[in-house]
């Protein structure tokens, strides 16, 4: 159940987050290096979905996220968001 809670969450919060991520150019874009084969731009802010997911899934099925492992979470999404906004390096 609480894998299906977390589906359904983040395939709700992916609509409203993309066209935020495409109108202020956190895509990724096309090129010809034969690494991206998509042929239009594409929002990179997937973990916005994931992470609030988890945590309502989590709350659902009962399971109490420790506190750090939740920091740790929140930390993981904010470098991710950064290396999306500027391309941090390795």
């Amino acid at each position: 159940m609480p894998f299906a809670v977390a589906l359904l969450v983040a395939a709700a919060i992916v609509p409203l987050v993309a066209p935020i991520a495409t109108r202020i150019g956190l895509v990724d874009r096309p090129s010809d290096d034969g690494l991206k084969i998509h042929s239009e731009s594409k929002p990179l802010v997937g973990g916005l979905a994931i992470v609030p997911a988890l945590f309502v899934a989590a709350a659902i099925g009962g399971d109490a996220i420790d506190p750090w492992s939740g920091a740790a979470l929140v930390l993981l999404l904010a470098v991710g968001v950064s290396d999306d906004a500027v391309g941090l390096p390795p």
